[in-house]
């Protein structure tokens, strides 16, 4: 009987890491994702790095509406910010809402003339 009860537990544990961790996951990709634009997404209007993020988060299934995604380019630096909330099951029937917010800068980096 404790062998089953502590496999139960261990299966437990299991799904929750799997669910949070699977969250997180998504997460660091998506910041990845927006710290690739930001960096190399020089060139691009405001409005085509916005449309690209929202689709990378929609591609992803991230609970990202269009008005969580700030895109703005002040010079030649380019900053992309969002924050979000995703509910996930830590035990089968239990949910826990995590928070997610980054900012991401990068500098122009598409219209730098490169050295000869």
């Amino acid at each position: 009987m404790r062998t089953i009860l502590a496999l139960v537990v261990v299966v437990l544990v299991l799904n929750s890491v799997s669910h949070v961790g699977g969250a997180y996951w998504s997460f660091y990709q998506f910041r990845d994702a927006a710290e690739e634009k930001a960096r190399f997404g020089g060139l691009v209007p405001e409005s085509t790095l916005h449309e690209q993020m929202m689709d990378k988060a929609g591609k992803m299934d991230l609970p990202i509406a269009w008005d969580q995604i700030n895109v703005r380019r002040e010079g030649e630096v380019t900053t992309i910010e969002t924050s979000y909330e995703q509910t996930v099951e830590v035990l089968p029937r239990v949910p826990y809402t995590l928070h997610f917010q980054f900012t991401v800068e990068g500098v122009n980096l598409g219209a730098v003339p490169l050295a000869r």
